[in-house]
């Protein structure tokens, strides 16, 4: 009867020692949330975005899309670009009233406009099978160097400006080529996403739907 309760005890002390942990780990993690918006003046983060946890991931060996425990009721809608402290993750693709779900950047079906931050040089970044990222269209002549930071360039109206994407880690050249590549390693490690931000105040431009909607004579 007493190991019963010494064992009863140890249980309990157990429980409670990981949910400790897991508090810290938490709060942690809000805390690094809260860090980037007050060390990003350039977008008002903390008054423009929504907290989300990941609750889910789609089905597969290669996570793509995520889903997060935010929707409709919280503000999200569809086109919002979700981001953590260490950069990019994607953006909202559906939404539901109380969920969301997420495209990555890593999905092949992702492009995002971006510049190398040092050289100011832009290209699109674009997701590959098995969860890495390629940076197409680089102008032939310019200079491209492993180690070069990615930044979101803001161009087409998808994504802000100026949020890290990752870091160059090799270059593909030909000498017949109109463009190079560059393969960049991402700062966010999607494996072990839980808790990241949606930019509800950032609204996305379709470039090509405000043409086509404009006044004859204004396009």
């Amino acid at each position: 009867e007493e190991n019963a309760f010494l064992q009863s005890e140890v249980n309990r002390l157990l429980v409670e020692t990981v949910r400790l942990k897991e508090l810290e780990l938490e709060n942690r993690r809000l805390r690094d949330l809260l860090n980037y918006t007050q060390n990003n003046p350039d977008f008002d983060y903390t008054a423009a975005s929504v907290v989300g946890t990941v609750i889910g991931a789609e089905p597969g060996n290669l996570i793509y899309t995520l889903f997060i425990d935010v929707g409709a009721r919280d503000g999200i809608a569809a086109g919002m670009p979700v981001v953590t402290q260490r950069g990019l993750v994607g953006r909202v693709v559906q939404v539901g009233p109380n969920s969301a779900r997420v495209l990555l950047i890593i999905d092949p079906a992702s492009s995002v406009n971006a510049l190398i931050q040092s050289s100011r040089v832009h290209g699109i970044i674009r997701g590959e099978l098995g969860g890495s990222l390629v940076m197409e269209r680089i102008p032939q002549g310019e200079t491209v160097t492993p180690g070069d930071l990615v930044l979101t360039s803001g161009l087409g109206g998808a994504f802000p400006d100026k949020v890290v994407i990752g870091q160059i880690t090799e270059v593909f050249q030909r000498d017949l080529d109109l463009f190079q590549s560059a393969r960049v390693r991402p700062t966010v490690d999607f494996a072990s996403l839980e808790t990241v931000l949606v930019l509800t105040a950032f609204e996305p431009i379709d470039l090509e739907q405000e043409l086509l909607s404009a006044p004859e004579g204004q396009n």
